[in-house]
């Protein structure tokens, strides 16, 4: 009996004993305690929030998620203490707790990705990828213009109906780009175009992004157009189109100059086409009409001068009239342009 009473002592000693060893393996820090728990601070931000848990335990993986509520924007970067976090998907990143309290912070920047064409609004077809740096002596006046259309008249909702936004500031500063200027009839708009002041950007690439928000159609839309900026005279010259011109010279005027030598003389307009080669085409009128070929860059408007020399050797004006556009042209006197290949334009003189 005292034998069996002996056995079962030490049968039971060799089970604590086991049990000891294994409470000590499982003792990660030593001295039995479980790791500690450290603070995560994540807050919000302009234009994101944050989803972050408020605490974890000393090496436990994180998870953080970024929401961003501006299209235009995008998540940089995302730090946990300075450290990078690992980016997943939909959002969510992550990082391993460390032996600290961690601050999280976000870091947003513009998106850099071309939208050309939405289903109400695109930019034009022509409209090129490069523009150029002013030279320092033209900083007063050179400017270069952008054009979009709308696939239909559209009436915009409000004063917040049409933003530009420049996503390369150092590139494109904000304020290099004008208000927008409108063509249509009153509140209802066909196109619209942005005016860049190329004395204030910098050499680099930039998106300018326009955003519509329409009432009638009901839309909310964005573009956004890629430019190089590039030095002078470094510009990709862009197609030329041959297109027809036709000149009237009425009646009354015809009987003044019939005599005289005339000039009709389409040049492109440096405003719009800042740091390209030359475009000019000149020709010697003998007839009260007369239709003219003239060399064209794709899209863009040319000045319009119909002169003679008079005996002190001046230059003489006629006037211009609009009269017949075409489908593919627009003739503002003294400016025309064609948005489409194969096409005419009609200028009439006048004495006023």
């Amino acid at each position: 009996m005292k034998k069996m009473i002996l056995a079962a002592l030490a049968a039971c000693m060799c089970v604590c004993l086991c049990f000891g060893i294994f409470a000590a393996c499982d003792d990660r820090s030593g001295n039995g305690e479980q790791p500690a728990e450290y603070t995560i601070t994540a807050n919000n931000g302009t234009g994101y929030t944050v989803d972050a848990p408020a605490s974890a335990k000393d090496g436990d993986t994180v998870t953080v998620t970024v929401s961003v509520s501006d299209e235009l924007r995008t998540v940089q970067s995302v730090t946990a203490n300075g450290a990078a976090c690992t980016a997943g998907t939909d959002g969510s990143y992550t990082f391993t707790m460390p032996a600290e309290n961690v601050t999280v912070a976000v870091s947003l920047g513009y998106i850099q990705t071309e939208i050309l064409k939405g289903e109400l609004i695109s930019w034009r077809s022509d409209t090129p990828a490069q523009i150029a740096k002013a030279q320092e002596e033209d900083a007063s006046w050179a400017s270069y213009r952008i054009y979009f259309d709308f696939a239909q008249t559209t009436l915009l909702s409000g004063n917040n109906g049409a933003t530009v936004t420049t996503l390369n500031p150092d590139i494109i500063p904000q304020d290099a780009l004008d208000d927008i200027t409108w063509t249509g009839d009153g509140s209802f708009k066909d196109s619209g175009s942005i005016l860049i002041d190329v004395s204030k950007i910098n050499l680099g690439t930039a998106y300018i992004a326009v955003n519509i928000k329409s009432s009638s159609p009901r839309a909310d839309e964005t573009i956004i157009k890629k430019l190089e900026v590039v030095e002078y005279g470094k510009v990709e010259t862009p197609e030329t189109w041959n297109e027809t011109v036709i000149l009237e010279i009425t009646n009354d005027v015809w009987r003044e100059v019939s005599d005289k030598t005339l000039t009709l003389n389409i040049f492109v307009d440096t405003m719009g086409l800042y740091g390209l080669p030359a475009c000019s085409n000149n020709f010697k009128i003998t007839e009260q009409e007369t239709t003219v070929t003239i060399k064209y860059y794709a899209g863009y408007y040319f000045n319009v001068q119909l002169y003679y020399i008079d005996d002190d050797e001046k230059a003489q004006s006629i006037p211009l009239l609009n009269t017949s556009i075409s489908q593919f042209g627009k003739f503002e006197s003294p400016r025309l342009s064609f948005t489409l290949p194969d096409a005419s334009i009609s200028l009439q003189t006048s004495n006023s």
